[in-house]
């Protein structure tokens, strides 16, 4: 496991990054993302892919006269990020984005916002030979059911850091543990997944078995006349909506730039009566500021 940053050392260098070039922009922010994660794909009741992911990544964005643009570097040397720093300025100045009265958030509030509840160095520490040994159980298994084990598992630390000309600090430090378990027997199938920012709060054991059964039972489908059914989804199914709605409909930038459709609409109804919809980045059971 790559050792995190730290708040300390993280928030200062790029405060000093930005403050280089703080006299010939309107506003500058910096945002950085530490991922370093373990990665295995598995398919056939076989692991097929096993990578250790470490990405520093780093994005300027430079306000100019309204306008603003954004440049990135995956390297953390002085260098690299002063060369991510004035190429945003220049886009910036060249053209950029216009938007409207751009603004850059001031200092106020906690510095490090991270919760010990989404930070488990357990998950943070876990290799990808434990995590192979507990997937071969479930290949079993599945070999023993006469189906075939798809799918991922993803363990791994984020570091995020935001640092403006206008005096703003942030930092947060998660783990996530995610796992996408896919059954299939021909044309059957059956599916069963779970995150968490602890490892140990997955069962995988749980979802493997979920997985497998439902591909088992769907091998003596019943035939349906064609007409109009209710169906129940499943919360994974309601979950990939709200995922692809968060992509392109509830980040500031959408709603910022009127592609969303909730921009220009705050306070009035934009979806039935029995839906309600909120983003709760502390509620009890989430990730924190994992993505």
């Amino acid at each position: 496991m790559s050792a995190p940053f730290g708040p300390d050392p993280l928030l200062e260098q790029l405060a000093a990054v930005i403050a280089g070039r703080a006299s010939d922009v309107d506003g500058m922010d910096a945002r950085f993302e530490g991922k370093h994660e373990t990665f295995l794909r598995f398919g056939c009741n076989t692991l097929l892919q096993c990578n250790r992911v470490d990405v520093p990544k780093t994005t300027f964005r430079a306000v100019i006269e309204g306008r603003s643009a954004e440049a990135s570097t995956t390297r953390f040397d002085a260098e690299s990020l002063k060369t991510a720093r004035d190429r945003a300025a220049s886009l910036a100045r060249s053209g950029g984005t216009a938007r409207a009265k751009p603004t850059l958030p001031g200092p106020g509030g906690e510095i490090v916002v991270s919760r010990p509840d989404v930070y488990d160095p357990a998950t943070a520490a876990l290799g990808p030979a434990e995590c192979a040994e507990v997937l071969a159980r479930f290949f079993a298994e599945a070999q023993r059911s006469g189906v075939d084990l798809a799918g991922r598992h993803v363990t791994g630390q984020i570091e995020r850091a935001v640092v403006n000309s206008a005096g703003l600090k942030r930092y947060a430090l998660s783990t996530r543990a995610d796992a996408r378990l896919y059954a299939t027997d021909g044309p059957l199938s059956g599916y069963s997944g779970a995150a968490s920012s602890r490892v140990a709060a997955l069962d995988l054991e749980r979802h493997a078995g979920r997985a497998i059964e439902k591909c088992v039972r769907s091998r003596n489908p019943e035939a349906l006349e064609p007409g109009r059914y209710d169906v129940i989804v499943e919360p994974e199914g309601v979950a990939e909506l709200l995922e692809w709605l968060g992509g392109i409909a509830f980040t500031p930038r959408s709603v910022e730039d009127g592609t969303s459709f909730v921009a220009g609409r705050i306070g009035e109804v934009v979806t039935g009566a029995e839906v309600t919809l909120f983003d709760d980045g502390g509620g009890d059971g989430g990730l924190g500021l994992y993505n």
